[in-house]
This record gives structure tokens, C-alpha cells and sequence, in this order.
């Protein structure tokens, strides 16, 4: 839906003002995994601000719904 400049432009945003990444910083994310684009996105930039890493964990709303749904 959104070209990648602006994912980069709104992930350069968000870590800057947002998450006040800073050099060295491990960065942890958990994004559904529709949002792949993004999350990558946000890897990039990320790491171009000097992140010591970024992990990004992507789950299934779905299977968390059905899950939470057999559980109640």
C-alpha cells in the first residue's frame, strides 16, 4: 500500500522521536504478519541509526484469536 520511502520516512520517525533509539541499542519488535513490509522497514533504518540488532518476532492474529477463543 505504501511505497517504501514513506515506510523508511515513518520508521526514521518512530525511532527517533518515538523510541529515542540510540547507537548500540537493541531494538525488539512484535508486528503481525501482515505488517512484514514495515517491520522490515524499520530493520533498515534501524540499523542504519546504529542498532546493535534488531529482532522482530511476527505473529499470526488469526491463530492467536483461535487460540484465545479455545482457551475461554
Amino acid at each position: 500500500f505504501f511505497d517504501s520511502i514513506y515506510l523508511e520516512r515513518y520508521a526514521d520517525l518512530l525511532l527517533r522521536f518515538g523510541v529515542k533509539l540510540e547507537k548500540g541499542q537493541v531494538l525488539l519488535l512484535e508486528l503481525p504478519q501482515e505488517q512484514v513490509e514495515f517491520a522490515e522497514a524499520i530493520r533498515k533504518v534501524a540499523l542504519m541509526m546504529g542498532a546493535g540488532d534488531v529482532i522482530i518476532f511476527h505473529n499470526d492474529i488469526h491463530t492467536e484469536l483461535a487460540r484465545l477463543k479455545a482457551t475461554a
